[in-house]
């Protein structure tokens, strides 16, 4: 609620609304005047309330959101269609707090692989998700928030410069720890018999 009135009050600095506002255990339908005070829905009327308009200085965040939401296709497109038309296309910054989920790759591929729907497109005015918009939410928007080039400078070399690399690291690619079964076992019994003095 309060992130409408600091936005308009301080143009000048963004906000990063982690999770966008998302609440756990409610279920994200349309906006509606009903449903103004109930998860992302609360955010996006703040910003109404204040005048922030899409794409400003509020930027909305995705970790644990999508993560919480993939698995329910409707509402999924209400969330991701909800943000994008009222925070901005330019505005939706992807989060995975892989930290607590592991791995993000299979959050990016449910990303990747999911369309609103063209009745969502045209009954609540959403999106579509494109091949371009897409790539902006899982990137190029934070690239530009936080000021970062997202395409990196090309590392030329020629097979005899690649060559020497490979000659110099020879011994810096060697296997580290056991490499026999017999080794192995001998690292697992030493741990054993530490653990257990410990005990």
């Amino acid at each position: 609620m309060d992130v409408g009135p600091a936005a308009r009050t301080h143009r000048e600095a963004n906000f990063v609304v982690y999770h966008s506002g998302y609440e756990s255990g409610t279920f994200e339908g349309p906006y509606t005047a009903a449903t103004a005070e109930v998860g992302v829905n609360r955010l996006i009327a703040s910003l109404e309330r204040a005048g922030i308009g899409p794409n400003e200085n509020v930027y909305a965040e995705l970790g644990t959101t999508w993560w919480n939401v993939m698995r329910t296709p409707t509402q999924a497109a209400h969330v991701l269609g909800k943000l994008l038309k009222h925070v901005g296309e330019d505005n939706v910054v992807w989060g995975t707090d892989c930290l607590f989920y592991g791995s993000p790759q299979p959050q990016i591929q449910a990303f990747r692989a999911f369309a609103i729907s063209e009745e969502f497109q045209e009954r609540y005015g959403y999106p579509a998700l494109t091949k371009e918009l897409k790539a902006k939410v899982l990137g190029r928007n934070a690239a530009r928030l936080y000021g970062i080039d997202p395409v990196p400078p090309r590392c030329d070399f020629s097979r005899r410069e690649l060559a020497a690399i490979r000659e110099e690291l020879r011994d810096g690619d060697r296997v580290l720890g056991p490499t026999t079964f017999a080794a192995a076992a001998d690292v697992r019994e030493h741990h054993r018999m530490e653990v257990s003095t410990l005990a």
